[in-house]
């Protein structure tokens, strides 16, 4: 071992390390002495032998945090050198990805010496070289990954390049970012939240919102954090905009059906009284997608409750109406609709109460509902009529 450990071959000195390596991670009180003798192969004139080193010193750091401790500050050594081989970079950011960080004084270390290569990297974000600026957001992306609190000051500089001249660059920060997410949950996400209310650039905005998505797909755990805020962003007047945030609510719906009627009926009912068309079309087409589907399950179960949830929808509808109620006649007849079928099914046709129902609401269907004021009154006589119907409808349903 001493003749491989000191030869002047590169070839037997890559043998003695990987020996090393194994002994180190086969027999763990050796570790210690392993580790020791593995350092000289971070200055070894081979790049395969610093490879070979680094990941076995990595796989032992591993192990334990007392260890760990011992090659920190080897490793960011490496990383300050100037014109660092790009193979080297990789294996050492990996190796420090994989060290054991249960000890506080671990964290400590780690989050000194990524915060002093972290900080190296944020002029280089600006460079005219595409290059460079790519390779600062890859930087900045795994050093992340090691301690996030080291590059949380950073993320609105590595924001930035989301809308950057180069698609390389773009691409390579959103894939850094997206990793990062996945990796910290609460603390980037909580992040990005708190920038987007600083973005003045919409096509910044749209990037940031689009990462929320593919993070969404992912880690389910946030669609309901998210939704208010992208509903609320369809009333941006960009119709680019528009057709991208509609994409992501349905990806939304489609990782939890219904999500905008069960958790998020409000909101979308205000959209439907939304100044924006862009809005309005996505509440109604919404609207008539999983509220009536609601409607149709609650009709064929329990009538009491159908007519609740049609009441609950009338109340939020002609509150605060000032201006928009109009634009809900739409709605108004959707539900009458609706409300038509339920009693075909639950009541006897023949009977004079159910034609006293039906006749009530085709009186407010042949209506004109020309004025704001009849479309409240439309809505006021619909809400009456669900009212005085619920006891007998109720009683119908349970005796048939």
């Amino acid at each position: 071992m001493q003749n491989l450990y000191f030869s002047q071959d590169h070839e037997e000195r890559l043998l003695a390390y990987k020996f090393l390596g194994e002994i180190g991670i086969e027999k763990q009180r050796y570790a210690v002495a392993v580790v020791k003798l593995l350092l000289k192969a971070l200055v070894d004139k081979d790049v395969d032998n610093q490879v070979q080193g680094i990941h076995y010193l990595g796989e032992l750091g591993a192990s334990s945090s007392s260890l760990s401790s011992h090659l920190i500050y080897p490793f960011i050594q490496i990383l300050l050198q100037p014109d660092l081989k790009p193979v080297i970079e990789f294996h050492v950011l990996h190796a420090l990805d994989r060290l054991n960080k249960d000890s506080e004084d671990v964290k400590e270390f780690l989050y000194r010496g990524i915060s002093d290569i972290a900080y190296m990297q944020t002029p280089k974000l600006f460079l005219q070289d595409p290059a460079e600026r790519q390779a600062a957001a890859w930087r900045i992306g795994k050093l992340g990954k090691i301690s996030f609190p080291a590059v949380v000051d950073l993320i609105p500089a590595l924001l930035n390049r989301l809308v950057d001249d180069d698609e390389h660059v773009k691409t390579v920060t959103f894939k850094a970012l997206l990793e990062l997410m996945l990796q910290n949950k609460d603390g980037l996400v909580h992040v990005l939240l708190d920038n987007l209310e600083l973005m003045e650039n919409p096509f910044l905005k749209l990037q940031v919102f689009t990462l929320l998505g593919e993070f969404s797909k992912k880690d389910q755990g946030y669609v309901d954090l998210l939704v208010p805020i992208l509903i609320k962003e369809l009333e941006s007047q960009n119709r680019i905009f528009q057709v991208k945030i509609q994409k992501i609510l349905k990806v939304f719906e489609r990782i939890s059906p219904g999500i905008f009627v069960r958790k998020h009926k409000p909101l979308l009912v205000d959209m439907l009284k939304s100044p924006s068309r862009y809005a309005y079309h996505w509440a109604v087409k919404t609207f008539a997608s999983s509220q009536i589907s609601t409607l149709h399950e609650l009709a064929d179960k329990d009538v009491s409750q159908f007519i609740d949830e049609n009441s609950l929808i009338v109340e939020m509808l002609i509150k605060n109406h000032r201006g928009n109620i109009m634009q809900t006649r739409v709605i108004l007849m959707m539900l009458i609709h609706e409300t038509n079928e339920m009693i075909s099914k639950v009541a006897d046709t023949n009977s004079p109460v159910a034609t006293g129902l039906h006749e009530s609401l085709a009186q407010i269907q042949k209506s004109g509902l020309s004025s704001e004021t009849e479309v409240v009154a439309a809505y006021e006589k619909f809400k009456t009529i669900l009212k005085n119907s619920k006891l007998f409808l109720s009683n119908n349903s349970s005796s048939t």
